[in-house]
């Protein structure tokens, strides 16, 4: 792997239309989606899965965690094909997936639209497991970290992993270098604050992570 080449901007939860557009027209290379099920559909739509608490008892706090997000509830979300289609190949894609078993769909539907480049990152690790035995081709990375982990090689390699998405206040050079030594991949998230992105990109993180890639991706473009 190049360590010398310069991170990849992700354009954080590009989950509506008025975002995606935006950020098309921008370039940003890569748009960071979070994706659930609703209703049987794959969907774009930043949320935790419930599904294991009952029907009932789910959709209320479904329901509770959209308003918590000040999204109106009654919204129908936008389906992954919809989206993948408005795309239509102009920026890669950052699945962040908060469900499981949906990763034989997933495959299909990149494929379907031919998105490149493709990163899937989940907290559930046979989710990871399955992407990659399904199409090697698709990086994947361990995601949702909010710690400094004690190992986080032994963390990826059991997922068989890519990298580590990984919140940026608990990425310092050490362990970018110990993370890099075993040839993974560290992606900072979410990195809104200019000077610390220039600490993580000095850091060689590969990835940022960011509500403000418009801010941030002059860093690396100079």
């Amino acid at each position: 792997m190049d360590r010398s080449r310069p991170p990849v901007i992700v354009a954080h939860k590009v989950n509506r239309y008025p975002l995606l557009r935006r950020y098309l027209a921008m370039q940003i290379p890569i748009l960071e989606i979070d994706v659930s099920v609703h209703n049987g559909h794959l969907v774009v739509q930043h949320g935790m899965d419930f599904s294991n608490v009952g029907h009932v008892r789910g959709e209320i706090m479904r329901i509770g965690y959209l308003l918590m997000e000040h999204r109106d509830p009654l919204w129908r979300p936008m389906l992954l094909d919809e989206y993948l289609r408005e795309v239509g190949g102009r920026a890669g894609i950052w699945l962040d997936l908060k469900c499981c078993g949906v990763e034989d769909e997933i495959v299909r539907i990149v494929r379907r639209y031919r998105v490149s480049p493709v990163v899937v990152s989940s907290p559930y690790h046979e989710s990871l497991k399955s992407i990659k035995e399904l199409d090697p081709s698709i990086t994947t990375m361990l995601g949702n970290i909010i710690c400094k982990p004690v190992d986080p090689i032994g963390m990826i390699r059991a997922t068989r992993a890519d990298g580590i998405s990984i919140e940026h206040k608990y990425i310092d050079r050490a362990f970018v270098e110990c993370v890099h030594k075993a040839g993974l991949r560290v992606a900072a998230w979410t990195v809104n604050d200019v000077a610390r992105a220039r600490e993580l990109i000095g850091m060689g993180c590969d990835y940022i992570i960011t509500n403000v890639p418009e801010k941030i991706i002059g860093l690396v473009r100079r």
